[in-house]
C-alpha cells in the first residue's frame, strides 16, 4: 500500500483537483487532457477526418491551456498539443487549397 496524503478538501473545488493530481503523481491533468481529446474526437467523427482531428486538437489545446494556467498540467503537454494543432491545421490547409 502506498502512502496518500490526508485529503483536506474543505477549501473548494480546486482542492479536489489538486489532491487528485498529487495522488496520481501529476497524471490527473494529463488524463483529463487525453479524455478531452478522445471525447471531442468521437463527438466530431461524423465530419471529415482531417477536420475532426484539427477540431479535436484545438479543443484539447484550449483545455490544456486552462489546466496549465492552474498548474495541473506541465507546459510541455500544452506545447505538444499546440504544435500538433498547428501541424494538423497546416496539413488541412495544404490538402484543401480553398479553405
Amino acid at each position: 500500500m502506498g502512502f496518500f496524503p490526508d485529503p483536506n478538501i474543505t477549501t473548494g473545488g480546486m482542492a479536489v483537483f489538486e489532491y487528485a493530481n498529487t495522488v496520481t503523481n501529476g497524471l490527473f491533468g494529463v488524463v483529463i487532457v487525453g479524455a478531452t481529446f478522445g471525447v471531442s474526437f468521437l463527438s466530431l467523427s461524423g465530419y471529415a477526418k482531417e477536420k475532426t482531428i484539427v477540431s479535436s486538437l484545438f479543443v484539447t489545446t484550449i483545455v490544456a491551456l486552462l489546466l496549465s494556467a492552474v498548474g495541473l498540467v506541465d507546459a510541455s503537454v500544452l506545447t505538444i498539443f499546440a504544435l500538433a494543432t498547428a501541424a494538423a491545421f497546416i496539413m488541412l490547409t495544404q490538402k484543401q487549397p480553398g479553405y
